[in-house]
């Protein structure tokens, strides 16, 4: 049970932290177009 929770935990933190880096790549690649 502690193990399948974790992994949980691990999984919804490495899915915020990616769509965290497509959100920042997205941004950054808005503001080299608006360029």
């Amino acid at each position: 049970m502690t193990r399948m929770n974790t992994s949980t935990v691990a999984f919804a933190m490495k899915r915020s932290l990616l769509s965290l880096i497509v959100m920042h790549w997205g941004h950054n690649c808005a503001f080299d177009n608006l360029i």
